[in-house]
């Protein structure tokens, strides 16, 4: 197992594991749902988000001796929605639900850059922050309508971010 995480919301566990699969758990009956073939990707974080229980998955490649790293969007049932190929990795992410029941990601990546977006349209167009450092967790406040970071080397970070 590479990567995996638990929804108690949707009763699903997700496992990625290091040869290319994502494997779906179900919490009711412990049995396994479905697998998803990721077709030679290694995933490295998985996430379900708490309203709709999208599936998102980090991955990376190897393609002719050039690594890529992208994101994919998977329905609660395993099905591929939509995949986009990213720049840089992913340190740190999170996912929350607005007060409207849309699901958001907020995320970081190797270079300190911290995206906030939409997770069904999946554009990480570009960044809302970059800090001079790396990012080691991120999470969004409703509350105070912001990304909340800290960094490898002890900075605490409030980046405003009205939706």
């Amino acid at each position: 197992i590479q990567c995996a995480y638990v929804s108690s919301q949707f009763s699903l566990a997700v496992a990625g594991t290091r040869d290319g699969f994502l494997f779906l758990i179900s919490l009711t009956t412990g049995t396994s749902d479905g697998a998803v073939d990721l077709k030679g990707a290694r995933p490295y974080k998985v996430l379900v988000t708490p309203s709709w229980g999208f599936i998102l998955v980090y991955m990376t490649e190897l393609n002719r001796g050039v690594v890529r790293r992208a994101l994919a969007l998977y329905s609660p049932n395993g099905n591929l929605i939509k995949r986009t190929t990213i720049a840089h990795s992913i340190s740190a992410w999170s996912c929350f639900k607005t007060k409207d029941g849309f699901d958001y990601i907020v995320c970081a990546d190797d270079r300190g850059r911290i995206w906030l977006f939409e997770t069904f349209l999946l554009m990480l167009d570009e960044s809302i922050y970059r800090c001079n450092g790396q990012v080691s967790a991120v999470m969004y406040s409703l509350e105070h309508g912001g990304v909340i970071a800290t960094t490898t080397d002890g900075r605490i970070l409030f980046v405003p971010s009205p939706l």
